[in-house]
């Protein structure tokens, strides 16, 4: 029979996972005011108080959690996850590793792990964070994702290719991957396939702008400017502070011959972003950079 800390953790989680996070603390809160020791009770509030915008409070609860219980692999996750969001990216690669101490097959925790390294700039470990992810799990589609980004930003595109091409014939629904897949085929000047994987971006996620706005790029360095016109404003239409629409449409109105339009598209440029270099570039005049 379960105990009444038990019941009571139960009911706090169920009201967690329902949204009612009010009651979920209230629940949390009145376990730790009699075993404030209580792993469990201390993760489980802790990712509440993140649901519920108290970080700080989060990680200290996460941290408790995790000294309560050395061996609370899903603690450690968990404490990871806020200090990677958080930007406190040295703690959170050192609570994955703590994580993958603990449980070293989690593929899931190498992958997590890697996305915290290329934030920090270490492509390379990076990379081997990932490629043992994949050795654990060859069918994680994210995974292949997050590799052939870190390989892109090498220039390693065939590679990259090869990483996105296996990650959309794992998770054929997933818009960004076909969104990458077009870009790494763009960089290499394969334009039809680049067009091809973008409008299948857009058929799977009609409101996804930066998809819109890569297919019209690629149209426009096809040289069909005019249609490249339509898609960067529709880019723009569904994300009206993306920097790259808005100079993407003002390249593309200034080659149509358009030049007043093209001038008050760098000028919505220049107010998000003052130090874009390219809008500034075709505002005074000069070739673009």
């Amino acid at each position: 029979m379960p105990s009444a800390t038990d019941t009571c953790l139960q009911q706090a989680l169920a009201y967690q996972q329902a949204g009612r996070l009010t009651d979920a603390l209230r629940l949390y809160e009145q376990v730790l005011a009699s075993e404030p020791s209580n792993a469990r009770a201390l993760n489980f509030a802790g990712t509440a108080y993140v649901q519920f915008g108290e970080v700080a409070r989060a990680v200290e609860l996460l941290k408790r959690a995790t000294a309560a219980e050395p061996n609370y692999a899903e603690a450690y996750h968990n404490l990871g996850v806020v200090l990677r969001d958080t930007g406190r990216l040295e703690e959170a690669a050192a609570a994955y590793r703590r994580m993958l101490e603990i449980v070293p097959n989690d593929a899931e925790g190498y992958n997590d792990l890697g996305i915290v390294l290329r934030k920090m700039g270490k492509a390379a470990a990076a990379k081997e964070a990932y490629r043992h992810a994949i050795d654990l799990r060859p069918d994680y589609a994210d995974v292949y994702y997050n590799l052939g980004n870190v390989l892109l930003s090498e220039d390693k595109v065939e590679e990259a290719i090869q990483s996105y091409q296996r990650a959309v014939g794992l998770k054929s629904g997933d818009p960004r991957l076909y969104r990458m897949l077009g870009i790494a085929l763009q960089s290499r000047g394969e334009l039809d396939e680049a067009v091809m994987n973008y409008r299948r971006a857009v058929d799977i996620d009609s409101n996804y702008a930066p998809a819109y706005a890569n297919l019209a790029s690629a149209l426009v360095e096809k040289g069909d400017v005019l249609t490249g016109v339509e898609y960067f404003r529709h880019a723009v239409q569904l994300d009206p502070e993306s920097v790259h629409a808005h100079a993407g449409l003002g390249v593309a109105l200034h080659d149509s011959g358009d030049i007043q339009r093209a001038l008050a598209e760098y000028d919505v440029c220049l107010t998000l972003d003052p130090g874009n270099t390219r809008a500034l570039a075709y505002k005074i005049g000069r070739a673009h950079v």
